[in-house]
């Protein structure tokens, strides 16, 4: 009760304060929430097949890439029920609360009604320890779970490696085409520099990387492919990583950048360049929409 009433005033507090900041800093409010919701979008009995096979997921071992470990959550319920000791009450009563703290990171899956992206899934990792250690401290074979522990321990360290891994894959990969690219834009404009010029990168285009992890959601994308390729996201990356720091384009130019996008042809042909006063537009693929 106490950690519900802590959740509900915190969650008062970052509406009421993100409400604030944005009347101050005058950005125009988008429900992020309420487009990722399937209810009312889509037929009660499809939102409820979403949540069964998205929470099912987590519990068969075909969730996203370094959730499977989850799975071995509800055997903590049996060894309470079986290798504890106490009167039955007692053990079911533990074995309740272990039940509705492991499902208790699936609440935004229900809320939602449909499957959410690993980053909503933050509970996940407390949710996993806090099952195991009431079901630890309530049993008499200790060992057993020093020995889940040391075996998840390894799990997570070469789950993580893997993912993060192929990310630093990806961005080799990508400063290398973006390399590619611009050799190709001077063929066209001999003249071109990122101290003079502004770039457009015009639909996305998929970057080959052999280090990819099935199911692994944002982890070894290219930023020139993931969301359809946001054009300010590469040039955020591409400055992050101290390779150039092209300056943003106007809404008037970025609208103009499209429309000549449209008539070029695609990467790698020399033809998918094209200018308008100092702004190189590429056009990498078709767009997605």
């Amino acid at each position: 009760m106490k950690f519900a009433v802590i959740s509900v005033v915190s969650l008062v507090i970052y509406h009421l304060s993100t409400k604030a900041a944005k009347a101050y800093f005058g950005v125009v409010d988008f429900s992020y929430f309420l487009y990722l919701t399937s209810w009312g979008k889509k037929p009660v009995a499809e939102c409820l097949m979403y949540i069964y096979s998205s929470v099912m997921s987590y519990f068969k071992m075909k969730s996203f890439y370094g959730f499977s470990v989850y799975a071995i959550t509800p055997l903590t319920i049996f060894s309470v029920l079986a290798l504890c000791k106490e009167k039955i009450t007692s053990r079911l009563k533990c074995a309740g609360f272990i039940a509705l703290c492991i499902l208790s990171p699936m609440l935004m899956i229900f809320v939602m009604g449909a499957e959410q992206a690993p980053r909503v899934m933050m509970a996940l990792p407390v949710a996993f320890a806090s099952s195991i250690l009431i079901a630890y401290r309530g049993n008499d074979f200790k060992n057993i779970f020093f020995c889940i522990a040391g075996v998840v321990l390894a799990i997570g360290v070469m789950s993580s490696s893997k993912l993060f891994y192929s990310d630093k894959m990806a961005h080799d990969a990508d400063l290398a085409f973006y390399y590619d690219v611009i050799s190709t834009v001077r063929l066209k404009e001999p003249s071109f520099s990122p101290y003079r010029n502004k770039i457009y990168f015009y639909g996305p285009y998929s970057v080959k990387n052999d280090w990819k992890v099935d199911n692994s959601d944002v982890f070894w994308n290219s930023f020139f492919y993931w969301d359809g390729a946001s054009n300010r996201r590469i040039l955020a990356m591409l400055k992050m990583s101290n390779v150039a720091d092209f300056t943003p384009l106007s809404e008037s130019e970025e609208k103009k950048a499209k429309s000549i996008g449209k008539e070029l042809k695609n990467w790698p042909s020399v033809d998918s360049v094209g200018t308008i006063g100092n702004v190189v537009v590429v056009r990498l693929g078709d767009p997605w929409f």
